[in-house]
């Protein structure tokens, strides 16, 4: 906001830049945060559906023991009925919880991201178009709006796009399917950073 209100006063007669190296180590706590807090959210999920299946389950078999005009013993069933719902509840609060931080942390990494990419884009001293590439590469939209998959799931198929596009013929790595090793998703961001820095086909 500074940068951009200097650069109006003074009609882009000022150029900004940065010289010293990135570090980037605090923005890959708070995104590394913000991946935990979602596998936990898609933990808790995935055993609600169970809960939830092995309720259908318990709560015909009952339904059908009531059926036969003498009906036998519930065998528990009853006992554990209680318990998958209390079960359920437990969870239900935990992921209120959960929730709630998730948001919190998705504003953490807007924020974050935001500040990442201004200090790139001084540091590369990149143009507008170029700028305007590289901010796609990371979604900063309402949390809402990233369908079913993570943060770190989309900007990770955005970087392997950007690479493909871009560095096509200078880039060793190698196609990453799956996102559960964070490491790997830090190494796409900082060699995605460093060949901007270098503009290496960019």
């Amino acid at each position: 906001m500074l940068i951009q209100k200097l650069s109006e006063a003074y009609y882009n007669e000022i150029i900004f830049s940065i010289d010293d190296d990135l570090n980037f180590e605090k923005y890959f706590e708070v995104i590394s945060k913000h991946n935990k807090l979602y596998q936990e959210v898609q933990k808790i999920n995935l055993e609600l559906d169970n809960y939830s299946s092995l309720y259908t389950v318990v709560q015909k078999s009952i339904l059908n023991k009531y059926k036969e005009k003498t009906p036998p013993s519930l065998n528990n069933l009853d006992f554990l009925l209680s318990n998958i719902h209390n079960s359920v509840l437990d969870l239900t609060t935990e992921l209120d919880e959960l929730n709630t931080q998730y948001k919190l942390s998705f504003k953490d990494v807007i924020i974050w991201t935001e500040g990442m990419l201004l200090m790139l884009k001084l540091r590369s001293k990149m143009n507008e178009g170029q700028f305007t590439i590289i901010r796609d590469v990371f979604p900063l939209d309402n949390l809402e709006n990233l369908s079913e998959n993570s943060w770190v799931d989309i900007t990770l198929a955005n970087m392997t796009n950007f690479f493909k596009y871009y560095f096509s013929k200078s880039t060793d790595l190698t196609e990453i399917k799956e996102t559960v090793d964070f490491e790997k998703w830090k190494k796409y961001f900082q060699s995605l950073i460093q060949k901007v820095i270098k503009k290496e086909g960019f």
